[in-house]
């Protein structure tokens, strides 16, 4: 019997554990939280969903009461990763080559991505991409729209949302991304214009990974109404080694009231 107690103490332990990692609180946006979203679905393209991981994750948001599905994501079962990892000023991910699979996002509902295209509902591939703009690609727009007439606070209002990160994962239609291997950068921008209908791809960003935050999967959120989430990716080195990568993706950015509609 008293076996059973420490048992049954310790199950009671790794759960209150469990949920102080999954349940945080997002200041107005409610409470976000993360849950099994099961195998990947039937939905996916069978190419696709035998590289995927046999579970996947779903992240939920809590409001007022209800329990509102926001993402699920099913992660490749192993991420082809480089032997060493590449170093540049803002580059988080540098073990990730551009083009590279890594898995697969569901939207129930309609969301947007971080550029505020309007997104979904459907399946996504996810495919690492870094993009090299950030601050000088800023100024340059606002510097052409000013040399046309337009004062500076008109050209904020259409300068697209930058991150101080270089990371990405660009989203395409799963119907039509169905490639396995990576993809060049043409085709990858191509794909996930269509989804965007924009002049810039549908993207979410990767910033780095909270290390107060031990536990994977874990959530992250701030009091702007930003929340990521942090995975640990299974991987393979081109020289055949068994690897992990710490992944943090910001799959809640919020809206920018700044900008013109």
């Amino acid at each position: 019997m008293h076996k059973l107690s420490v048992v049954l103490r310790s199950c009671a332990t790794v759960l209150v554990a469990w949920c102080a990692i999954v349940t945080v609180p997002a200041s107005a946006q409610g409470t976000y939280g993360l849950e099994p979203a099961g195998a990947p679905r039937s939905d996916i393209p069978q190419a696709l969903r035998g590289k995927l991981d046999a579970n996947g994750t779903r992240l939920y948001r809590v409001d007022r009461g209800i329990h509102v599905p926001l993402y699920e994501v099913w992660w490749c079962k192993s991420v082809p990763m480089r032997n060493q990892a590449r170093k540049l000023p803002a580059l988080v991910y540098g073990q990730l080559a551009p083009g590279t699979l890594l898995g697969v996002l569901y939207l129930p509902n309609p969301g947007a991505d971080f550029h505020e295209h309007k997104l979904g509902p459907g399946f996504f591939t996810m495919r690492y991409a870094n993009v090299a703009k950030g601050k000088e690609k800023e100024d340059d727009d606002k510097d052409d729209k000013l040399k046309k007439g337009r004062d500076a606070d008109d050209a904020d209002e259409n300068v697209p949302r930058v991150s101080p990160y270089l990371d990405f994962v660009f989203l395409s239609k799963v119907e039509t991304d169905t490639n396995i291997s990576a993809l060049g950068s043409a085709r990858l921008v191509k794909l996930s214009k269509q989804v965007s209908g924009a002049e810039e791809p549908a993207s979410i960003s990767l910033v780095p990974v909270n290390r107060l935050y031990k536990g994977f999967p874990s959530v992250v959120s701030d009091d702007q109404g930003n929340c990521s989430v942090q995975f640990k990716l299974q991987g393979r080195t081109l020289d055949g080694r068994a690897t992990t990568l710490d992944l943090s993706i910001r799959l809640i950015t919020p809206p920018d009231f700044g900008r013109d509609d």
